[in-house]
């Protein structure tokens, strides 16, 4: 097998584009299907660099008599998906923009879904507090009825938004699940939008942290100023209520910036949707679902039940590093299998 062959199979072996090995060279694509199509040879800075993105050996690549075979190692990287040799599908330039702008319309709207459900579970928290301090001309079950109707048409909003938006993008899954190719210059497309994007993710997450530490600094001085006065956990709670709508602008920004920025990394194959994170993800995203869902379930259970609003909330952040421990362990068992 000559050296062209060894890297058109290496580059597709690790799920590269000939624009994406050049990348990582710091050369031309045009230079990659030279050396591909056996018009030219690269130089030996070159090859030396191939041997060691690709892990293989320097002989490997340049004895012909040395042939493709499963001892050869591949990247670190490279998953399962990868080293089995199926024909991926590639991304043209025409569907990457279609995909991008999509996440783009859509990355407001269902931000605003998130932050209704927020909204949502302050007006409920709202109205059971101010009945319990009789601040209200109503009883504690009409009371409870108004904050509970409220909640979930907010939240049947939401899921409407949810879904909608759902369906707009359903044809574009395959970015998330699958190892695929990108056509001749989508990937520089996609990192000049990415950089463009930057500052606007940058200080929408900035503001979106000082919101959320705000709302923390709130309850607490809530919880002081409360001290051991009469009905203090419905007083420290009123403040909670405060703090949530900040916390639903919060979580609007994140969502807001976050949905495109996660639809350009799937792209560009970055972070969680690199190759042999798509394969871990397969196993993780139905445990995810079982545990936030058993948790949301938990949740309003307990504070319904026993109208302990300001310290139920404690249940999200354990329930958060519960969660990362069982991605651990997750992970764990996957490396193994």
């Amino acid at each position: 097998m000559i050296l062209a062959d060894k890297i058109i199979e290496l580059r597709k072996k690790n799920g590269w584009s000939q624009e994406q090995l050049a990348a990582e060279l710091g050369v031309s694509r045009q230079a990659i299907s030279k050396w591909e199509s056996a018009q030219s040879i690269p130089d030996i800075s070159r090859i030396l660099e191939m041997s060691e993105i690709f892990a293989v050996s320097t002989d490997f690549l340049i004895k012909d008599e040395m042939e493709m075979s499963p001892s050869v190692p591949l990247d670190p990287g490279t998953s399962p998906i990868e080293a089995s040799g199926v024909t991926k599908r590639q991304v043209s330039m025409e569907e990457a923009v279609a995909f991008l702008d999509a996440k783009t319309r859509s990355a407001q709207l269902i931000a605003l879904g998130v932050a209704l459900c927020i909204l949502g579970v302050d007006i409920l928290i709202t109205f059971t507090t101010l009945s319990d301090l009789k601040m209200l001309p109503l009883s504690e079950n009409v009371s409870a009825i108004i904050g509970v109707l409220s909640m979930l048409i907010l939240i049947t909003i939401a899921v409407v938004i949810f879904i909608f938006f759902g369906m707009q993008t359903k044809r574009f899954e395959y970015l998330e699940e699958e190892v695929f190719e990108t056509a001749y210059g989508v990937t520089g497309m996609v990192k000049q939008r990415k950089e463009k994007f930057l500052p606007q993710f940058t200080w929408k997450v900035i503001v979106g942290v000082v919101l959320c530490l705000f709302t923390l600094m709130l309850i607490i001085v809530g919880s002081v100023l409360s001290g051991d006065a009469d009905n203090a956990s419905s007083h420290t709670t009123l403040f909670l209520v405060a703090g949530l709508p900040l916390v639903a602008i919060a979580v609007y920004l994140f969502v807001s910036v976050g949905i495109p920025w996660g639809a350009m990394a799937q792209l560009l194959q970055e972070g969680d949707f690199t190759a042999s994170n798509k394969a871990k993800n397969k196993i993780i995203e139905p445990v995810a679902g079982t545990f936030w869902v058993a948790t949301t379930a938990v949740f309003l259970g307990y504070s319904l039940s026993t109208n302990n609003w300001e310290k139920s909330w404690i249940i999200w952040p354990v329930a958060a590093l519960v969660f990362v421990v069982l991605v651990i362990i997750v992970e764990a068992w996957y490396e193994r299998k």
